[in-house]
């Protein structure tokens, strides 16, 4: 009796394990019927096998160099077009925009996390859309620099503490502490220094978003390659931390109108104000409009307070993540490439002369600058992939896409191949001068990511801000120099494995203090 059950266990075992293979391989044919070369999908990863063991950018810039511009991969069993031609690239972004829905947005469950990923990636009710892009452009920003400089002083002050020619620096905890206080400062007016409670609860949930625990864990690959798995929340940012963070956000918002102080005059401003600024403007046009008294409106307007809660969120996002890693980066080229840091030094020295000290003008108006940020993120981008789906059948030219096919622009390839850019792994800010800014063909250059074009989005925005100042006002105070460790000493500097976006390595460096 017992070798009967046995044996029937055993029968329904290989049974089921035979279904699941001929369910996932059922689709490793899809892009060699229609002629369209690729790395060899295998059970049950897809072409993702192995991926824990490898630098994900450079995966993907080996796969073009071998396939082509596009080629075909497979997430598990889902079919992934990977598109580095700009010809392709521009009807997935622009022409046919519309076909797609984003892949990450779409797997993010969580409600609140959700909508702010829809908004980072330019999605979104479009009346909101509209009335931020006013509320918040850059004249608004503008407001916000007197907050962004006090923190950013307290980063340097740190900096120029270690700077000693046998200290080493340890760049991740500088940026990590820095990216903290500025998100507290500038949103909330959270003093950190100040709270040592608050601080390590904030600075906890920041240092959580988009990572991955084990990268180099063949389970690290689960959440990517098998969505009947699970969803992406616990990447981007576990809901115990989102709820935090859009906690204090509606705790601040709802503190600032009890106490009425929704047109602060004479401090500096942070973004909950002109958040509040903004839909205190609005309220008071649409009772104009009606001819009533704005008290007697009885609903919120079109900027409600969800609405200023997802744009906290969105910049918490965007900066905690993007701008940190970009600031981290720079710091490690910087060190790594004196003569350009002794161009960026000339010209903040040029533009102290002009201005008399670091404002939002000084900033705006250096030249170099922009150009030394560019190529940081050309060769340090954001994000590995910009990612979409389908869903209904389309072509693209002449590959056809059944629904819930992925399309991938692996945006680390295409910033580093030949074709665009000569000598991709030197660092060469003049790239992106003025006088070549025509000779580039803008879908090779993806520095904002998930966001795509979107740069009006106040994250994008902010953090570029952020970026610049502490590189110029970091620049003014202190010299930076390579360390001698081993870490630094590697062909790439971000982590290895399933990283979801890429993530710098420790980075270490030596600063001497400059006379001031």
């Amino acid at each position: 009796m017992e070798l009967q059950v046995l044996a029937i266990a055993t029968s329904v075992l290989t049974l089921a394990l035979a279904y699941v293979y001929r369910f996932i391989t059922s689709k490793f044919n899809y892009f060699q019927k229609q002629g369209i070369d690729g790395p060899k999908p295998s059970f049950p990863f897809g072409t993702w096998k192995g991926a824990w063991k490898k630098n994900f950018g450079e995966n993907d810039l080996n796969n073009v160099k071998t396939y082509g511009q596009t080629f075909g991969s497979f997430d598990g069993r889902t079919p992934n077009l990977i598109v580095s031609d700009p010809h392709l690239i521009q009807k997935i972004l622009v022409d046919k925009a519309d076909k797609f829905h984003s892949n990450r947005a779409f797997r993010v469950k969580q409600k609140t996390l959700h909508e702010v990923m829809r908004s980072i990636e330019g999605g979104g009710d479009v009346e909101v859309n509209k009335l931020l892009s006013q509320a918040l452009n850059a004249a608004k920003v503008k407001k916000l620099f007197t907050r962004i400089v006090k923190t950013v002083d307290l980063f340097v002050e740190g900096f120029k503490k270690e700077a000693a020619p046998e200290k080493v620096i340890n760049v991740n905890e500088h940026v990590s502490r820095f990216i903290t206080d500025v998100l507290a400062f500038t949103l909330f007016s959270f003093d950190l220094a100040a709270d040592n409670q608050i601080r390590t609860k904030f600075e906890r949930a920041i240092g959580k978003m988009f990572t991955v625990q084990y990268p180099d864990s063949i389970f690290s690959v689960t959440p990517f390659v098998f969505e009947s798995l699970g969803s992406l929340d616990n990447f981007i940012l576990k809901p115990a931390y989102t709820r935090y963070l859009a906690g204090v956000a509606e705790l601040v918002i709802d503190e600032k109108k009890k106490t009425s102080d929704v047109k602060p005059e004479g401090r500096a401003l942070d973004l909950v104000d002109l958040l509040l600024v903004a839909a205190e403007e609005e309220k008071q046009a649409a009772a104009k409009e009606k001819g009533v008294d704005s008290d007697k409106l009885d609903s919120e307007g079109i900027l409600s307070k969800e609405q200023m809660i997802n744009v906290c969120m969105q910049v918490l996002l965007t900066v905690g993540g993007a701008t940190k890693q970009t600031l981290a980066m720079s710091i490690y080229a910087l060190a790594n490439n004196t003569n350009v840091q002794d161009k960026l030094q000339a010209e903040v020295g040029k533009q102290l002369n002009r201005y008399g000290e670091i404002n939002y003008e000084f900033i705006n108006e250096s030249e170099y600058l922009d150009m030394f940020l560019g190529e940081i993120l050309r060769i340090y981008p954001t994000e590995y992939r910009l990612e979409r789906k389908t869903f209904e059948e389309m072509k693209l030219d002449e590959i056809t896409l059944t629904p819930g096919t992925m399309v991938s622009i692996p945006i680390y390839a295409v910033h580093h191949l030949e074709e665009f850019y000569p000598e991709p792994e030197k660092f060469i800010p003049e790239r992106f001068s003025p006088s070549n800014f025509d000779k580039r063909n803008p879908h090779t250059y993806l520095p904002f990511g998930q966001a795509g074009s979107n740069s009006s989005n106040i994250g994008v925005q902010l953090g570029v801000l952020i970026a610049k100042l502490a590189i110029v006002s970091l620049i003014k105070s202190v010299k930076l120099a390579t360390a001698e460790n081993p870490q630094n000493e590697v062909s790439s500097p971000f982590v290895s494995g399933v990283t979801g976006v890429p993530q710098p390595k420790t980075i270490f460096v030596r600063a001497d203090k400059k006379e001031e």
